[in-house]
């Protein structure tokens, strides 16, 4: 059976809307963040299945905006540093949403943990804004989003299979095309940039495949890899240098 077109397509999208961005400047790097970070809390509940979905995009929309303010501010640090502040913090809140809620609180647990969940992945987002600041920062978010892209059009191979190793497969060769551009990048990282850029999305390949998402809620889908993969790279350059 083939896999849905919308999840990679909107996935692959956004990797190009990445590559724009950072080819035109590191503010610009925000317009992809924000893009797939209001797509995700618009569906991330509904795509769980999870109760409170209002009250959850709430609690998750007001930490993920927290992540992004704090990352934007401290424009100095090459660091996650302000985002795990802001998650810290966001778990507490999470648990005052679930016991301010009104309903019985119906389905309790996997309500905090969708909430949890959804402002780990957007506040985690907010990393794509830090990796050009790292040494030769555009080309490593070139790199990135050129990877994202690839292995978003690679969950389109038909079972698990191809939905897990098709995004490894073409988000490392995105990469290491593009690294060519960038001479001074060393080979071998352009290589890891892409099969760390890439996981997440084979990981929502083989997720796909077995659990096909809610039709409201397919953006989530496409989004959370997208997201995710920042903090991958940015470890993976870190231990590089």
């Amino acid at each position: 059976m083939l896999p849905s077109l919308r999840p990679p397509l909107l996935a692959a999208g956004l990797g190009v809307v990445l590559v724009a961005g950072a080819l035109a400047g590191p503010a610009y790097v925000w317009v992809g963040v924000v893009l797939a970070q209001v797509l995700l809390l618009l569906s991330w509940h509904r795509a769980l299945g999870a109760s409170d979905p209002i009250g959850g995009m709430v609690v998750g929309g007001v930490l993920t905006v927290a992540a992004d303010i704090a990352v934007a501010v401290k424009d100095d640090q090459v660091t996650f540093g302000p985002i795990a502040v802001v998650l810290g913090v966001g778990y507490l809140l999470a648990v005052v949403q679930q016991l301010v809620r009104r309903d019985g609180r119906a389905q309790l647990t996997a309500s905090l943990a969708a909430t949890v969940s959804l402002a780990a992945v957007g506040a985690l987002g907010a990393g794509w804004a830090v990796l050009p600041r790292l040494p030769e920062g555009e080309a490593v978010t070139v790199i990135a989003g050129a990877a994202v892209a690839g292995a978003a059009l690679g969950r389109l191979l038909p079972r698990s299979w191809g939905a897990f190793i098709g995004p490894l497969v073409l988000g490392t060769a995105a990469s290491v095309l593009v690294a060519r551009g960038y001479p001074r990048l060393e080979s071998p990282l352009g290589w890891w940039i892409g099969i760390a850029a890439a996981i997440p999305a084979s990981l929502a390949g083989l997720v796909q495949v077995r659990l096909p998402v809610q039709v409201a809620g397919w953006p989530a889908s496409a989004t959370w890899p997208v997201l995710l993969a920042a903090p991958l790279v940015y470890l993976v350059v870190r231990f590089a240098s």
